[in-house]
């Protein structure tokens, strides 16, 4: 409940974390505008795969503008699982030395 006024998220230099967020925890970052995550040597995916008790189906964003992922030598994806992203204000991807990303989100990707 305390994530609702989040605008800006940046992680730097995190070499423990391996996802930056579940579906559940997304759910609640209603204001979420800017997405940054930099040199995070552990990092897999961005949005993890939801537990057994988590039913969520699509993904909704809605403020999000801009996602900068950078230097994160192990990401594989954005999200591993089949889900529908809508992020109607997304403006800007920007990756930069993310060598293993193999696919940015598996499915339907919902945007301007």
């Amino acid at each position: 409940m305390g994530f609702g006024n989040l605008r800006p998220l940046k992680v730097k230099e995190c070499n423990s974390l391996t996802n930056l967020f579940s579906p559940s925890i997304a759910k609640l970052l209603v204001m979420l505008w800017d997405i940054e995550v930099i040199n995070c040597g552990k990092t897999k995916e961005i949005l993890a795969s939801a537990r057994e008790e988590e039913d969520e189906k699509d993904v909704l964003l809605s403020q999000v503008f801009s996602i900068l992922l950078e230097d994160l030598p192990n990401l594989k994806w954005f999200c591993p699982e089949a889900k529908s992203f809508e992020w109607p204000l997304l403006q800007i991807i920007k990756v930069t030395r993310c060598p293993t990303l193999r696919t940015y989100v598996p499915t339907n990707l919902k945007t301007p």
